[in-house]
């Protein structure tokens, strides 16, 4: 499981802030200004956020297909499941000869959603 923006390696602007914001001197300078600056300042973000997606093609703003393979690769794993994209679905391929599945969560903008994974390997999306 993971958030899943890094799987978007074609978004360069956001992988670039992303690494920036991240940063440790980054977080601290941010943390240094008053809650009123930082709530404007996380505004502002989100403005340019929501202005960049919206001039992007889907395939930019999407999972590339290769990051997904060597996450799962990396990591022996046989599903994924993750968000950012907002894209709900179920994915399935083979990798290296073998069934295996991504699974992506759906936005939270007008409801809440989850997935349920029973024992049997089975999952079930739900709205919340």
């Amino acid at each position: 499981m993971m958030h899943g923006d890094t799987l978007c390696t074609q978004d360069i602007k956001y992988l670039k802030f992303r690494k920036k914001a991240r940063h440790w001197f980054f977080q601290k300078l941010f943390l240094l200004k008053s809650l009123k600056n930082r709530r404007a300042l996380a505004q502002q973000y989100r403005d340019v956020s929501r202005n960049h997606t919206q001039h992007l093609p889907d395939y930019v703003m999407d999972v590339t297909p290769a990051a997904v393979e060597a996450v799962m690769r990396k990591h022996q794993a046989t599903h994924l499941i993750h968000g950012h994209t907002h894209r709900q679905a179920v994915h399935q391929f083979l990798l290296n000869e073998k069934k295996v599945t991504r699974t992506v969560l759906g936005a939270w903008h007008d409801h809440g959603n989850a997935l349920l994974c029973k024992d049997n390997g089975s999952t079930q999306f739900i709205l919340l």
